[in-house]
């Protein structure tokens, strides 16, 4: 496994999950989103859209300023698992939101798997 291969997957990867709250926001809102809600959304979009070029970028770069960038993906995908899991169980919002979580989740495992498995194995040069 890469870690620059890593990242260039999640560039293709963020902009699939962008562009459902650029194009329809209220997907992921909730029943009656107000028009707050729905421009909160496609801000999100922009932002996912925007960290994807960013890992495409770093995905060139040394190994060890891929690992870094690769722990902020994990901080990035985490905060809005937890949050949206909070507000699942509390009722805010509906149980359809648990595809959010699990689209946040997958990333962060497939990191934290790579990370781990890298962090004990020998320091070899990535191609």
């Amino acid at each position: 496994m890469n870690g620059r291969l890593i990242l260039r997957t999640l560039a293709f990867y963020y902009p699939l999950l962008g562009a459902v709250w650029l194009i329809a926001p209220q997907s992921g809102l909730g029943e009656d989103p107000d028009a707050h809600a729905e421009f909160v959304g496609r801000v999100l979009g922009g932002y996912l859209v925007t960290i994807a070029a960013l890992n495409w970028l770093a995905g060139s770069s040394p190994a060890p300023f891929v690992r870094r960038v690769l722990w902020i993906n994990v901080g990035m995908n985490a905060v809005p698992a937890a949050i949206s899991t909070v507000n699942i169980a509390n009722g805010s919002f509906g149980s359809s939101s648990w595809t959010g979580v699990v689209a946040h989740t997958i990333p962060i495992a497939w990191i934290l798997a790579y990370l781990l498995i890298s962090a004990r194995t020998p320091e070899k040069r990535e191609s």
